[in-house]
């Protein structure tokens, strides 16, 4: 073999050498560039959203819960208020009744005396003929009284009750005047002829309306622990979810770091995160291009060899065979392209369906920006599409 055709067969060699060593740095920079950096950038990004829409959500679910809790605790203020000032009332019942029990003797005893009719405190009706009816009647009236101060604080406080709570207010109200009238119905008849007992009556009043109003003490207080439970589960899930933003936005730093340890076949990028994701379709491109490039040179060096090893009368098996050894087939390269060429395609998906990449900072697209890489990636995929074709119809 001469030295020219040994200089040739160093050119193969050369040339297959650098085929190798750019499919294998292509390949490794698209394989590790999407997979070490593209495909974990949107997946974190996706769980970002996920993340904040999650955070809001129960942000607002938290503040409706306190809001709830807030209202909560006003009813039962307003419902503590509204008993206490009744026990008050009743707590004065006794001496009330003792003056009203005098002012009903003396008016059943004198109905027509001019100064029993200037000194009365409460007119009876006409139809009351003895003491007994008349105390009924005045305890009737005060507890009407009673139900519908009640009633009015209730109304005054029409934001703090549904429609629902009113009417069990309402269904309780009408208990206690019930509970009332038969307490009142079923004293012994000579209880009345003697003060002695009285308190106790209007302790035994005062009971009867305290029970009454249990189950809503009950029930409020049952709601409002409910409601403190529900709170608190909320604010665990809150923290945790800030906790895995935090994480996410680690990740992320982490996916910069890794970056600065890539190199594509030309070197290391001196690029951010966002320049590298909206470049790297087109650098697998490039790639693509440098590969389909040295095989050319590959399959030409070996055409050549062949050709003049013939002229200088070296058999055409044994030379055929030298240049299989120092080529690469164009169908393994047509596969390697094929694999740049579905990076690229998912890649450009990616990047083109998150505007954020074209955003200014205020949150503004900037379609010029956007049109242009989709124009560029359109470009690359169709450009590796072609080098495929070409390194198919060749082989």
């Amino acid at each position: 073999m001469d030295e020219f055709l040994k200089s040739l067969l160093n050119d193969l060699k050369q040339s297959r050498n650098n085929l190798s060593r750019y499919i294998t740095a292509g390949f490794i920079f698209a394989f590790f560039g999407h997979f070490y950096v593209i495909e974990p950038y949107f997946s974190l990004k996706n769980q970002e959203k996920a993340v904040k829409e999650k955070v809001l959500e129960l942000s607002s679910k938290k503040n409706a819960f306190f809001e709830e809790k807030r209202k909560a605790k006003e009813k039962i203020k307003k419902i503590k208020y509204i008993t206490e000032t009744t026990k008050r009332k009743i707590d004065k019942l006794p001496d009330e009744l003792r003056n009203a029990i005098y002012e009903i003797r003396r008016q059943l005893e004198n109905p027509d005396s001019f100064s029993a009719v200037q000194s009365r405190r409460l007119i009876l009706p006409q139809n009351i003929k003895s003491l007994e009816d008349g105390v009924k009647w005045y305890i009737s009236n005060w507890s009407e009284k009673l139900i519908k101060n009640i009633k009015k604080e209730i109304d005054e406080s029409s934001n703090l009750f549904d429609s629902k709570e009113k009417a069990e207010i309402e269904k309780l109200s009408a208990e206690i005047k019930k509970s009332i009238d038969f307490y009142i119905k079923n004293i012994n008849p000579d209880f009345w002829r003697a003060y002695q007992g009285k308190i106790s009556f209007a302790h035994g009043l005062k009971d009867v309306i305290s029970d009454s109003f249990s189950p809503l003490f009950e029930k409020l207080s049952e709601k409002e622990k409910d409601i403190d439970k529900n709170i608190n589960n909320l604010s665990y899930k809150i923290e945790k979810l800030e906790e895995s933003k935090e994480k996410i936005q680690k990740e992320k730093e982490l996916l910069r770091k890794r970056l600065s340890s890539i190199e594509s076949p030309i070197g290391k990028l001196p690029v951010n995160l966002t320049d590298f994701i909206k470049t790297f379709p087109v650098l697998v491109f490039l790639a693509g291009i440098v590969i389909a490039y040295t095989s050319g040179k590959n399959r030409t060096y070996g055409r050549y060899f062949v050709k003049e090893g013939l002229s200088s009368g070296i058999e055409k098996d044994k030379l055929m065979q030298i240049s299989r050894i120092y080529s690469i087939k164009e169908k393994t390269v047509s596969i390697v392209l094929l694999i740049l060429l579905i990076i690229v395609v998912r890649s450009s998906f990616l990047i083109v369906t998150d505007k954020e990449l074209f955003s200014t900072v205020q949150g503004n697209v900037i379609y010029s920006e956007f049109i242009f890489y989709s124009f560029v990636y359109t470009v690359s995929a169709v450009g590796l599409a072609v080098l495929i074709f070409n390194q198919y119809k060749k082989s």
